[in-house]
């Protein structure tokens, strides 16, 4: 509503209008809250779940970085690949394809 018009109403009427505009007022604010604290709730999920599926992975990698180093010592110390296999709980074709990665076969 423009100026003029409001100007131009009625006691009771621009209070009606002043009254519906106050709570229309306090609905977008509530709702504008209620939209900011889902979205800050929704991050706050997200990156506790990216979090714990980095540390997975991070773990993942770890333990498979660790295979791969015990598979190249015990070669390196001329361990027989069924016994490398065996020790690291790997299939002697897995010990052969890192040890072909590497260069050692």
């Amino acid at each position: 509503m423009d100026i003029a018009t409001l100007v131009n109403l009625e006691k009771k009427d621009r209070k009606a209008y002043e009254q519906s505009l106050k709570q229309y007022r306090d609905l977008k604010n509530a709702l504008d809250a209620s939209k900011l604290e889902g979205k800050l709730e929704g991050e706050k999920l997200g990156l506790e779940r990216g979090e714990k599926l980095g540390i997975e992975k991070g773990e993942k990698l770890g333990l498979e970085k660790g295979k791969r180093s015990g598979v190249i010592n015990f070669f390196n110390e001329k361990v027989p690949v069924p016994v490398i296999a065996k020790a690291m709980e790997l299939d002697e074709s897995k010990v052969e394809g890192i040890l072909r990665e590497e260069g050692l076969l």
